[in-house]
């Protein structure tokens, strides 16, 4: 096998569970198979938020991941900060440190200040492998786009070949996994190929168009709301928010 993968490792209780070093443990399991040649590389996939899948990347353990990463917001991730979920709390400065190093090679686009952006550059500084869960339907039901997407996209390029060259060249990930009902349904994918192979006037497409989706959602949400309602956001495993995904819940109302 040569990709063998710790399925949906999200809450901190699953971590926990994978990160057992004991003899009995899922990683002394692993550890024998690959030693016996049984598999060749380790990963995991989660739906978890920024803390719990930076534990599991900087465990060193891990050669890919498989995570949600979008433009139009991080699915389950979406309004927790870069690293740190604890409401109110603000990190420490060897995180802000860590977070200005990383965002350093990204001054193209709004820093990301919530989601999993520090956790694809995490993993890209330890060369691990990264695949894009579902940027496509997650990542915004961008087969059946808004109005106001495509409006503001307009003919330069489709929604579903925006978000995949923010992934390609922007985030920074390896590999997107999309579904397909036909074979015409990965025309706009191809779309996207063949603007990724003239990357410096994709990248221009691209920024301009990001460009307008900022203007807009200023202009619809005013600036502190935009820049700040999904920041410090608790997560669904804290008691006080009773299971519900606040940050979801209010990148949907920022999205209506």
């Amino acid at each position: 096998i040569d990709l063998l993968s710790l399925w949906v490792v999200s809450s901190p209780s699953q971590v926990k569970w994978a990160l057992n070093d004991k003899d009995d443990g899922i990683l002394a399991v692993t550890r024998r198979w690959k030693d016996t040649g049984k598999i060749r590389h380790l990963g995991f996939s989660t739906h978890g938020y920024c803390e719990s899948i930076l534990d599991m990347i900087n465990s060193g353990l891990f050669e890919y991941i498989n995570l949600h990463h979008h433009y139009f917001g991080d699915y389950h991730a979406t309004g927790t900060m870069q690293g740190w979920d604890t409401p109110g709390k603000k990190p420490d400065a060897a995180t802000q440190d860590k977070t200005k190093s990383v965002n350093s090679g990204h001054q193209n686009v709004l820093q990301r200040q919530e989601g999993t952006w520090a956790c694809v550059q995490r993993a890209k500084e330890l060369d691990m492998g990264i695949l894009g869960i579902s940027p496509i339907d997650k990542g915004g039901r961008l087969y059946q786009p808004s109005s106001t997407v495509a409006r503001t996209l307009g003919p330069t390029m489709s929604p579903i070949a925006f978000a995949c060259l923010y992934a390609w060249q922007q985030a920074g990930i390896d590999t997107l996994t999309v579904g397909f009902a036909r074979p015409a349904d990965l025309d706009e994918l191809m779309e996207a190929v063949e603007l990724l192979r003239n990357e410096k006037e994709s990248k221009k497409a691209w920024l301009s168009a990001h460009g307008r989706f900022q203007e807009l959602a200023e202009r619809k949400l005013g600036k502190e709301w935009k820049e700040r309602s999904l920041l410090h956001l608790p997560t669904c495993f804290e008691p006080c928010t009773m299971g519900v995904s606040i940050g979801h819940t209010l990148w949907c109302y920022n999205c209506k």
